[in-house]
């Protein structure tokens, strides 16, 4: 990757709150995290498990423009095509994933204390309509709203559920389904 290409504030350790001695294991520990999950990527007869690792360190480290192209380009110097087979059309299983990060939550110790699960909708303005599941807005009427946008517009909507736990410093997504209008 070349260095121009590179927001230098993204990767800035101040920006994350983080110190210097702090930041020297961060790439260890995110292979160490995708080493973790490398099975929910793979089929019986495939293994896409780096196309996850690409999509992983485009959304960790740029900060915008954090498409399927450009994610690809700036990471593996691809043209987006790979990534974008494979967030739409291989067989890989999302299920396998939040079964992955449930059973870490579960083992972590000190979880049965002062945490907190969180169900909530989380939308997601659209500029064009080619986006899973992205329609108008049907407000008042049954449909996905995205209500921080504060008029009508293309958005997607998926139910989230958080868990969160601030004594640990753990917080991360369980499970979650992308609404799909009737449309679709």
């Amino acid at each position: 990757m070349k260095a121009e290409q590179i927001n230098i504030s993204v990767l800035s350790p101040d920006r994350w709150g983080l110190d210097e001695d702090e930041v020297a294991g961060l790439g260890d520990a995110l292979y160490d995290h995708w080493e973790r999950f490398h099975d929910c990527f793979t089929t019986r007869t495939r293994d896409n498990s780096e196309q996850a690792y690409i999509h992983m360190r485009g959304q960790l480290t740029m900060e915008s423009d954090r498409n399927f192209a450009h994610i690809e380009e700036r990471v593996a110097n691809g043209d987006g095509q790979a990534l974008q087979h494979f967030m739409s059309n291989s067989p890989w299983s999302d299920r396998k994933v939040f079964i992955q990060l449930q059973h870490e939550v579960s083992q972590t110790a000190g979880v049965e204390q002062g945490s907190t699960l969180i169900l909530d909708e989380s939308a997601d303005e659209k500029a064009g309509d080619e986006s899973a599941g992205a329609s108008r807005q049907k407000w008042p009427a049954a449909g996905p709203y995205n209500g921080r946008l504060g008029k009508i517009g293309l958005c997607q909507v998926a139910t989230c559920l958080g868990y969160a736990n601030q004594e640990l410093g753990l917080w991360t997504l369980l499970d979650g389904e992308l609404f799909l209008p009737q449309e679709w």
